[in-house]
C-alpha cells in the first residue's frame, strides 16, 4: 500500500494562483506514487475575506458567485479530505492521519494574510509519528513580531524538512537556527508542465492582452494602457476585481479557464507572482510591473523569480 500524504495550503481562497499551486503540488506528489489528499481547511480569516458583506451588495453577490465557482473546481480537481476543518481547534480534536504532512507553498506564513501565526499552517496538530515537511513556504515580506518570535521558532523546529520559495523567508528561518538547511525551491506551479486536465479544450484565434492583478495599481494600469495603444489589442481583465480600463472583465473564470486564457493570450500584463510564473511556464511575452507604495514588499517574489532568467 502506498504511503499517505496530506497537504495543507491556500487551496480554497478566491485566488487563481493559489488554486493552481495547490493543484500542481498535489499532482507532483501523486507522480511519486503516493496517496495524496489536501486537508480541506477553511479558516475564519479566509471565510471573512471571501464573504464579507461590507454594506456593498453587488460586491458581495460577485464574491459569492466566485466562491461557488472556485468550490466546484476544488471538489472536481483536488483530492480533498472528507472532513472540512474550520479552525485549528478542529484539527487538534480530529487530526487527519498520514505518513507525511506537507505545508506549502504560497504565503501560508505571511501575517499580512493570516493576521496572526496560524498553528494549522505549521502542522502543529498531532501527526502521530508522521514526517513534517514545509515545501516552498513564503512569508511574503512580513516580519515576525517580537511577541511571536519564540512561538515561530518553536514551530519550525518540529519540521523534518524545510524549504522556502524566497530568500527573505529562508533568511528568517535560518535566523531561528532550525539546525537544518533551508534550500530555495520552485513554486509548485512551475513543477508541473501539463495542465490539460483542468483547461478547456481548443484554442482561440482572438488576439488580446491578458491583464491580471492581485492589487489594482497605477503602474499596472499605465503599462496596460500603453500596451493597448502600441499593439492595438483589447485588454481582457482576468482578475477577480474589476478593471475600469479593460475592454472586457472576465470575473467568473474557474482556475482552469483562467489558465487557458493566460496560455492563449498574445501578451500578459501582471503584477502577480503566479501571473508571472505561469507566463514564464507557457513561454508568453509578458510585462510584470512592480507594486507601489504599501504593497512594495511583495515585489521581492517577482524579482527573485525573474533575476535568474535575466
Amino acid at each position: 500500500m502506498s504511503k499517505k500524504v496530506k497537504i495543507i495550503t491556500f487551496h480554497s481562497a478566491i485566488n487563481h494562483g493559489a488554486a493552481i499551486q495547490a493543484y500542481a503540488l498535489m499532482k507532483t506528489v501523486k507522480k511519486l506514487g503516493l496517496n495524496v489528499e489536501i486537508i480541506d481547511y477553511r479558516p475564519r480569516f479566509e471565510r471573512k475575506q471571501t464573504l464579507n458583506y461590507n454594506n456593498n451588495l453587488p460586491s458581495f453577490i460577485k464574491k459569492a458567485i466566485q466562491y461557488v465557482i472556485f468550490r466546484r473546481f476544488c471538489r472536481k480537481y483536488l483530492s480533498l479530505t472528507k472532513k472540512v476543518y474550520k479552525s485549528n481547534e478542529e484539527l487538534l480534536k480530529y487530526p487527519p492521519k498520514a505518513d507525511y504532512f506537507i505545508c506549502g507553498s504560497d504565503q501560508i506564513w505571511s501575517l499580512r494574510i493570516t493576521k496572526e501565526i496560524d498553528p494549522a499552517y505549521f502542522l502543529a496538530f498531532p501527526v502521530l509519528g508522521a514526517k513534517r515537511i514545509a515545501y516552498g513556504v513564503s512569508m511574503g515580506k512580513t516580519e515576525i513580531p517580537e511577541s511571536s518570535k519564540h512561538e515561530f521558532s518553536d514551530a519550525i523546529k518540529k519540521f523534518d524538512c524545510l524549504s522556502a520559495r524566497e530568500k527573505f523567508t529562508r533568511d528568517r528561518l535560518l535566523s531561528c537556527k532550525p539546525g537544518k538547511p533551508v534550500p530555495i525551491v520552485l513554486d509548485p506551479s512551475l513543477l508541473l508542465s501539463d495542465y490539460s486536465e483542468i483547461m478547456p479544450r481548443g484554442d482561440t484565434n482572438e488576439r488580446y492582452i491578458a491583464v491580471y492583478f492581485i492589487v489594482r495599481d497605477k503602474n499596472l494600469i499605465e503599462a496596460a494602457i500603453k500596451l493597448k495603444k502600441v499593439l492595438n489589442m483589447p485588454l481582457v481583465n482576468l482578475s477577480t476585481g474589476r478593471l475600469r480600463e479593460a475592454d472586457r472583465n472576465e470575473y467568473f473564470l474557474n482556475p482552469g479557464e483562467w489558465l487557458k486564457k493566460i496560455k492563449c493570450s498574445s501578451i500578459v500584463c501582471t503584477n502577480s507572482f503566479h501571473g508571472t510564473a505561469l507566463s514564464v511556464l507557457f513561454e508568453k511575452k509578458f510585462y510584470t510591473t512592480k507594486l507601489s507604495e504599501r504593497f512594495e514588499g511583495l515585489n521581492n517574489r517577482m524579482i527573485e523569480l525573474l533575476e535568474p532568467l535575466g
